[in-house]
């Protein structure tokens, strides 16, 4: 268990395009080596047509792994049972799931399973990481994690993650590391972007994301918290990334208003975003307001491309 609970004491994100499959099987031969003779380990995998590909920190994606399993690994260890772990390709994503054939999560805890330092084990047992842990790592690389409140028996916890095709044209492999944000490939900047979004939690995960690129980030919650920020900020607002669908003004609205001066002599160029599935909006009418669209879920390194693009274009 030594070896495994080295992966917590990990502090810096080192991000790559990584194979998922591939990361899933190596969490499992560590777990194996430590888990009792008397739980099953049960591997499921698609077909492999094609590689799942996703940019990440492959040591942050196995502590996820290694964590779920060892909650597993500790509620099945006086009975014995099955963990089963398994991939699957949903196009634009993937799904990992880990169940367990243990007594399951009882349902007055299902809620708080989550909370920083929530656990039911005793002091001294487990990896050190609690799930709020794991749900930080999984909502860093744009994800989410779910358990399942409708299972049978025993416990199952499905994470789902944006997957991301190394670009071909510049000969990146997914193996290949890019710890370092100075790639060419993965050229950030230090300009400051102007998030919002109503969704809170969407609002922290996408901040966090172009910190790691290494923006600086404001954060709103709806356009007149952005328009706060518009108008009351010293800092030089270069980009507004904000959602469509918000409740009061939506983000076409806000893109349009200032655009026209409503908010005052602001040239700033916006990245709309949406979840629904709509057409896109015609950019040609909407120039100089919208500069791109993008569709959630959202993909980290196609967010920062987008970004790139649009700060590296003339001004508006």
């Amino acid at each position: 268990m030594k070896q495994l609970l080295g992966f917590s004491r990990k502090a810096r994100a080192e991000r790559a395009w990584i194979d998922v499959v591939e990361t899933v099987k190596e969490s499992v031969d560590l777990v194996r080596s430590v888990i009792p003779q008397t739980i099953l380990i049960k591997q499921i995998y698609p077909p492999p047509a094609r590689s799942l590909t996703l940019f990440g920190d492959r040591t942050q994606i196995q502590q996820v792994l290694i964590n779920l399993a060892s909650n597993a690994m500790h509620a099945m260890r006086g009975s014995g049972g099955e963990l089963t772990i398994e991939v699957r390709d949903l196009g634009a994503d993937c799904k990992i799931i880990v169940r367990d054939t243990g007594p399951g999560v009882p349902t007055e805890i299902q809620s708080h399973i989550f909370e920083p330092f929530f656990t039911t084990k005793p002091v001294g047992e487990g990896t050190g990481m609690g799930l709020s842990v794991v749900q930080g790592i999984v909502n860093s690389h744009l994800g989410r994690i779910d358990l399942n409140p409708n299972v049978s028996k025993g416990s199952e916890f499905t994470i789902t993650l944006p997957l991301s095709a190394p670009p071909a044209e510049l000969g990146v492999k997914a193996s290949e590391d890019h710890s370092s944000m100075d790639d060419v490939s993965l050229e950030g900047g230090d300009e400051t972007i102007l998030v919002i979004d109503d969704e809170v939690d969407l609002t922290s995960v996408i901040a966090d994301t172009l910190e790691i690129f290494g923006y600086s980030v404001l954060r709103a919650h709806n356009a007149h918290e952005g328009v706060a920020h518009l108008q009351q900020s010293g800092r030089k607002i270069d980009l507004i990334l904000t959602d469509d669908s918000m409740p009061g003004m939506t983000g076409l609205e806000f893109a349009r208003n200032l655009k026209n001066g409503d908010y005052g002599t602001f040239s700033v160029p916006v990245i709309l975003m949406t979840g629904f599935d709509r057409h896109e909006p015609d950019l040609s009418i909407e120039t100089g307001a919208i500069r791109e669209f993008l569709r959630k879920p959202l993909d980290a390194v196609a967010l920062n491309e987008a970004i790139r693009s649009t700060l590296d274009r003339a001004p508006v």
